[in-house]
């Protein structure tokens, strides 16, 4: 199933999922999910011929979310000035990154725009195509054709007509080929497009963070008297920061339903 809401975990995230050293939150893809199984059985009843719809439903497919809570992280980083820029830590003042309440629930509400993004991509893709095929099935069950071919037309018509968009569609008309010398169901083809579009449709979600909504960073070294009394203490050696949201930051702002969409 699908995250909707992000796990507040104490481990720096590279350690787990192979993040930045600066990342405070990360959501996943989703792995294994399944597209609806559809199949047609197209049979002669008499003298008439007759479609029968077999569905099963969607899986979303799983996937992880995840956000630092507040506390301090060593990060394995220093900071070379005459490079103007992050490095190893090996001979130098490693970074140890203090990460606030405010901030660390910053994180989270930018990890639950990825859940919510995957599941409006769920709900554009999957559910779309099952609810289709499931409002098309009762009417399309009591109808009788002509033909074998006029039974497939008739299929896909239905699935059609409570298709929506246009995405949608494209899938059924690619899965579903009906002409006078050819007619048949393919389902790998329906199966195959369906999860492309889902993926394609829910990697959207990275546009937030190339944009750098997401993106926090490190502010100057704290002063050793501003640090906690076990921070204190441990200092020689450390170079304290403040985890900072950066200018670009963006959150709350731009919803799922306004980046997550359907090509045209």
């Amino acid at each position: 199933m699908l995250c909707r809401a992000p796990i507040r975990v104490t481990n720096t995230l590279d350690v787990h999922y192979g993040c930045d050293k600066q990342d405070m939150g990360v959501t996943t893809k989703p792995r294994d999910p399944v597209a609806p199984l559809f199949n047609l059985n197209i049979h002669k009843e008499g003298d008439d011929w007759k479609v029968q719809c077999n569905l099963t439903g969607a899986v979303e497919g799983t996937n992880d979310s995840v956000y630092l809570g507040a506390g301090t992280y060593p990060t394995g980083l220093a900071w070379y000035p005459q490079h103007g820029g992050f490095g190893t830590a090996a001979g130098q003042n490693e970074i140890y990154a203090i990460v606030s309440d405010m901030n660390s629930n910053r994180s989270r509400d930018a990890e639950l725009e990825h859940c919510n993004d995957w599941v409006r991509a769920f709900q554009l893709t999957f559910e779309a195509a099952e609810n289709a095929i499931r409002f098309a099935t009762p009417g399309l069950g009591n109808r009788r054709f002509a033909s074998r071919v006029a039974a497939y037309r008739g299929a896909l018509e239905a699935v059609l007509g409570h298709s929506t968009q246009e995405a949608i569609a494209r899938i059924f008309k690619a899965s579903i080929k009906v002409t006078d010398q050819s007619h048949d169901f393919y389902p790998q083809i329906f199966k195959d497009q369906l999860t492309n579009l889902y993926m394609t449709v829910g990697d959207q979600t990275i546009q937030r963070d190339q944009n750098r909504w997401h993106h926090f960073e490190f502010g100057p070294t704290v002063p050793t008297t501003q640090l906690s009394i076990m921070d204190r203490m441990m200092a020689s050696g450390r170079d304290y920061r403040n985890i900072q949201p950066s200018g670009a930051f963006h959150v709350g702002v731009v919803g799922s339903v306004a980046l997550i969409n359907l090509p045209a």
